[in-house]
């Protein structure tokens, strides 16, 4: 990881000490794009081996010739706990689930890390509060320069690589979060390889931000294997219930925002304001910018849903309750 000492040289315009250029130096440039081939290689690995795993564990529970199993029927699989539902019979269970679970360890790392940045290994301006409300200073002091944190960038490119095709091919994930994967990737590419990358927020919105995808990797691992899950693992589900709803709601919206609405005014100062880029780069900005924007109403439209979650957890309506006691009754 890079560390510049002379901080007065990390809040530039553009091209002063750039050499007019919109890329980082070669040898940078290099090294972000060989970090992000690396990570989405290593995660890639990482999904394939947790597959394996899994589709071995669904052999193993309905293998006839196994030494434990042969002479039980699914029924007291159930009973003795040994029969998971949403590892029989396909391939489909396994990739799904092994997608969720490296979701969820690839996005702790990602958080552990931005939190380790963030909170005790920070370069010189507070990476965590990034001067987030200080709307008089220069927009070019939230775009530009702390290249030390290109790999954050890189990180997300590589992840996002790898979920990108694997949740349209094979998980069919919804399209708010394939347009949420698409939208990271073309704004950390830019984190990764530009001298326009906005890496003073990076800690914080593509390291520590990620920690609430943990208990949201784990919820949605559960809720697909719901018979399981409710015989095993009931008061887990609630616990990552919670802990997302708490963690979404502090780190990336009350935190979050600050951070997101400042990038969202550097890009627009670099779109607007430098009239040396080239067309197609400033065009490049222009997308960073709107998907900036998509991302923060993303952000907004899913904690609408999870304070209404919990509104209906506080407070259930009369015809929830009818339902609830109707389902105690049967």
């Amino acid at each position: 990881m890079i560390r510049v000492q002379d901080d007065s040289k990390q809040m530039l315009p553009p091209h002063h000490d750039t050499d007019g250029s919109f890329f980082l130096p070669q040898p940078l440039f290099r090294r972000g794009l060989i970090a992000i081939a690396f990570c989405a290689v290593t995660i890639a690995v990482v999904h394939l081996a947790v597959f394996y795993i899994l589709k071995r564990f669904k052999y193993t529970a309905s293998n006839s010739n196994s030494s434990e199993l042969s002479s039980q029927s699914e029924q007291s699989q159930r009973q003795n706990g040994k029969y998971h539902p949403g590892h029989q019979g396909h391939k489909q269970g396994c990739m799904k689930a092994s997608y969720q679970l490296t979701n969820s360890l690839a996005n702790l790392c990602f958080g552990l890390y931005g939190a380790y940045v963030c909170l005790f290994n920070q370069h010189s301006d507070n990476v965590l509060f990034a001067k987030i409300y200080d709307t008089s200073s220069d927009a070019l002091e939230h775009i530009m320069g702390y290249e030390q944190y290109y790999i954050f960038g890189a990180m997300q490119v590589g992840y996002n690589l790898w979920s990108l095709p694997v949740g349209i091919l094979y998980v069919n994930e919804s399209l708010p979060m394939i347009a949420h994967h698409a939208a990271v990737l073309v704004i950390c590419i830019l984190t990764a390889t530009s001298h326009y990358g906005f890496r003073l927020h990076a800690p914080f919105l593509l390291g520590i931000f990620e920690i609430s995808s943990v208990p949201l990797s784990l919820m949605n691992y559960l809720k697909d294997h719901k018979e399981w899950s409710d015989k095993h693992a009931k008061y887990i589900l609630q616990g990552a219930r919670i802990s997302f709803a708490v963690l979404f709601l502090t780190v990336r919206i009350l935190l979050g925002t600050p951070h997101a609405v400042q990038c969202i005014r550097g890009s627009y100062a670099v779109m607007m304001g430098n009239g040396d880029m080239a067309w197609y780069l400033r065009g490049w900005v222009g997308l960073v910018w709107a998907g900036e924007v998509m991302l923060l109403v993303l952000q907004m439209y899913w904690a609408r849903l999870i304070v209404k979650g919990i509104g209906r957890a506080v407070m259930p309506t009369k015809k929830n309750v009818v339902l609830s006691g109707k389902k105690k009754s049967i």
